[in-house]
């Protein structure tokens, strides 16, 4: 009693669940006879499969466990083809009244709608989501007071046939300027890491001089690394020397 009554009730996994379902059963050579938790429990976790097939029964996708000629015909259809197969889907199991009353239909009256098919409080914001991104799959029209009562949105590769798009502005990476795009002076040379570290801050000191010293900086560079050189690398006579 507990399964036909969830038979009843709208479907209330996402759509966009539904929709990969049907493009993993395109992929496959031969949709299996059967869809038991052993084929479909590799892709899908317990609650989420139940779901999703206790909401192809209420499409009318599913016989009991077994795949109806319906459902083999969406999987293997095209993006396009599908547009109106789901509209139809939508009138089939929601009703007519329903899906082509829409355009004129209220928050309220789809609200009124999905608990007369079945919904409950615990599962209506889904049940809704799932109706409302169905239709906008179809291309069916629809109030925008209805529009963004859906939690969730059809995959963007079908919003836009490009694939998944980006939740903000794409950002170029910042290439890195080369030597030659930075002036001479700017220049750092990473000095060599045995060098003696009284020498280091010197010698790191250099590029940023520039290619052109007054004579007076120079000077005093020299004098300094000279004093710096002599006390890091000492010169001593080799025994023997005169």
């Amino acid at each position: 009693m507990a399964e036909d009554k969830a038979q009843k009730a709208p479907v209330y996994v996402s759509y966009l669940t539904f929709a990969n379902l049907l493009d993993w059963l395109r992929e496959l050579s031969t949709i299996p006879s059967q869809f038991d938790r052993s084929f479909w429990g590799a892709k899908y976790s317990g609650a989420t499969g139940a779901q999703l097939m206790t909401g192809l029964r209420f499409l009318g996708l599913l016989d009991g466990d077994k795949p109806t000629d319906r459902l083999e015909q969406l999987a293997l259809a095209t993006e396009a083809e599908r547009k109106p197969m789901i509209a139809d889907l939508l009138r089939d199991s929601y009703g007519a009244d329903l899906v082509d009353g829409l355009p004129k239909a209220t928050p309220k009256m789809l609200r009124d709608a999905l608990f007369e098919r079945g919904a409950t409080e615990g599962t209506f914001r889904k049940a809704q989501s799932f109706f409302i991104n169905a239709a906008k799959a179809a291309d069916l029209p629809m109030p925008v007071a209805i529009a963004k009562q859906a939690r969730n949105k059809p995959s963007p590769a079908r919003r836009n046939g490009l694939g998944v798009k980006p939740k903000g502005p794409v950002i170029p990476k910042e290439t890195p300027p080369t030597p030659e795009d930075k002036p001479l002076g700017a220049v750092r040379h990473k000095p060599p890491t045995d060098l003696h570290p009284a020498l280091v801050p010197i010698v790191d000191d250099l590029p940023k001089i520039g290619p052109t010293w007054q004579r007076e900086a120079h000077d005093l560079w020299l004098e300094t690394f000279k004093a710096v050189l002599d006390y890091a690398y000492p010169v001593r006579e080799a025994p023997g020397e005169a």
